[in-house]
């Protein structure tokens, strides 16, 4: 069984809402993290409604190991931040790179990038670098400053210091542009209300720097000439559908620019008329950020999947609401609303089936008394979802009919040594059911029969999670706890034949959360040179020469630590079969 080795993996303690990576010639293994928490207020402790207390870090990172991992330089304390920008050129005046940052007070700080190969510890040029702050200017007092965009995302090295501007929205719906002067000062040149709602971005049209976008949570995407009062915008569309969050122009092809908005579509434009996009591409999800690739001008990173709370339910006031399935794991695109249904366990033993309403409502259809100790778990089979599967710290099982009154189980098993937490139907292959416990024991059910486990895997650690592939029908996540992650194999014609053939181990971290990615299955070959660790002792590929590897990407996070992984699950031995 070959070892996972996961990707490049780090806590940033605090919620992380930008990261920039240093576009300066020179500086370009440099990237800067911003972050933003919210706490509570110690002076305030006995007052439960007291606001929380907004807090900021900033993290500056390079690229080391041979651009394999990040190197943490340095982190400090700051105003919690909202949106970071490298300036693109050094200057005569500032020789060393500007970083800016928007911030929770409703300021722009201005950060220089210092490099000082003496003051580090480690080895080249890099081990210096420390970014110290220059100024800090108002933009709006006590308000959200929440994006910036400088000026020379075209600039050529060796432009003047007074040339370059930096323009800002904020919390009010307002715009500041503010200059950069030879002193490292930044002050304000004009200032307009663009939006009667927060102005989420703003960004210039960097082929022309008279000209200004910005986007609100109106829905509204205006253009706006300096040149003027900035009494109007010169230019506006209401083609977005949602608050419009990310606006960027293409500084390698004129006339093209990008705009991202909460209604989960990408528009490209061309700014010489908004009467109608170029394209509408669909994301699946709301567009935060919009960064063109720095040299290839096809190329638009998305960053987004926003979401908004719709509703809420009570299912166990005061209690712990502890899992919840939906029931269309195998229903098709295109069901009513109506149709799908959620069903949840609670720390009191209970479980309750809510219904989706078509106006976005979940209202409670049913709930009955499972278990004599917390329910951990509860799902339906998704062949037949009339059906709901729970499992307790009373060690037991049970399968419920929802078509009852649910006052007995219609099946049950004890044959669980100690509390069961996870339970989970195969989506791909009818009756087939895997459950996990405490007792650190994978157990795979035929649901027409609970008398037998088909099969009882050990994986040395109490199983929180389990997760069957996406499309993949052998193949079973498992997060193990103490034990780590592990992927399990289940034998294409005998359920009764299943084995460990991946594991992630997380060093004694609890392993809690797992997930695959939706994409499929990637098709690799072994690579000698790059990927030593995955050759037999002999040199040779543990899948035998030129034999593919089937790589899946997984998710997965560990509770104390407060750590999100990623990694590959190299699942050579566990292709589909022919």
């Amino acid at each position: 069984m070959e070892a996972v080795v996961p990707l490049w993996k780090a806590s940033t303690e605090y919620t992380a809402d930008a990261v920039e990576c240093c576009p300066v010639p020179g500086y370009e293994d440099v990237c800067a993290v911003g972050l933003y928490q919210l706490k509570d207020d110690p002076k305030a402790a006995d007052n439960p409604d007291a606001p929380k207390l907004r807090c900021g870090r900033l993290h500056l990172y390079h690229l080391a190991n041979a651009n394999t991992t990040l190197e943490r330089l340095q982190s400090f304390d700051c105003e919690a931040i909202l949106d970071i920008k490298w300036s693109q050129v050094t200057t005569p005046e500032h020789p060393e790179p500007l970083l800016a940052a928007a911030t929770a007070p409703g300021n722009v700080v201005l950060y220089r990038l210092r490099c000082n190969p003496t003051d580090g510890d480690g080895d080249g040029d890099s081990a210096g670098y420390a970014l110290e702050e220059m100024t800090s200017t108002v933009v709006a007092d006590g308000q959200l400053a929440l994006s910036l965009e400088w000026s020379d995302r075209r600039q050529q090295p060796g432009c003047g210091a007074s040339e370059r501007r930096v323009v800002v929205s904020d919390q009010n719906g307002d715009i500041s542009e503010l200059q950069l002067l030879p002193s490292g000062e930044l002050v304000r040149k004009s200032k307009w209300h663009a939006h009667e709602f927060p102005a989420w971005i703003t960004a210039y049209n960097c082929w022309d720097t008279n000209i200004v976008f910005s986007g609100g949570d109106d829905c509204k995407f205006r253009v706006w000439d300096t040149r003027t009062d900035c009494s109007f915008s010169v230019a506006a569309t209401k083609r977005h559908e949602m608050g419009v969050c990310s606006v960027q122009c293409s500084h390698l092809r004129e006339h093209l620019l990008a705009t991202g908005s909460y209604d989960e579509h990408v528009r490209l434009w061309d700014t010489r008329s908004f009467k109608t996009p170029l394209a509408e591409v669909h994301t699946g999800g709301g567009l935060w950020r919009l960064k063109w690739h720095p040299s290839n001008p096809r190329l638009l990173l998305c960053a987004g999947y926003a979401l908004e709370e719709m509703t809420s339910t009570v299912v166990a006031d005061g209690q712990l609401a502890l899992s919840l399935e939906w029931s269309d794991r195998r229903q098709q695109p295109g069901c009513g609303a109506s149709e799908r249904r959620v069903v949840v366990s609670d720390q009191n033993g209970d479980i309750s089936e809510l219904q989706l309403l078509p106006s976005g409502e979940l209202v409670r259809k049913s709930k009955w008394h499972a278990h004599e100790f917390p329910a951990w778990i509860t799902a339906y089979n998704c062949w037949d979802t009339n059906i709901v599967f729970s499992g307790g710290d009373d060690c037991k099982f049970r399968v419920w009919d929802t078509r009852t009154d649910c006052s007995f189980s219609v099946a049950a098993t004890k044959r669980h040594e100690m509390g069961v937490c996870s339970v989970q139907c195969s989506h791909l292959r009818e009756h087939l059911l895997a459950t996990g416990s405490y007792d650190e024991h994978v157990r795979l059910w035929d649901t027409r029969s609970f008398k037998t486990p088909l099969a009882e895997v050990h994986t040395g650690g109490g199983l929180w999670r389990l997760k069957w592939h996406p499309s993949n029908p052998r193949l079973l996540l498992c997060a193990g706890m103490h034990a780590g992650f592990q992927v399990l194999a289940v034998d294409d014609e005998d359920a009764g034949q299943a084995d460990i053939v991946c594991n992630y181990d997380t060093n004694g971290e609890l392993a809690y959360g797992a997930s695959w990615f939706g994409c499929p299955s990637i098709a690799t070959k072994h690579d000698h040179d790059n990927d030593a660790a995955s050759h037999d002792d002999d040199g040779s590929n543990g899948g035998g020469d030129g034999d593919d590897a089937l790589v899946d990407l997984v998710g997965t996070c560990t509770f104390y630590n407060a750590e999100l992984q990623l990694w590959k699950a190299d699942v050579t031995a566990s292709k589909h079969s022919d």
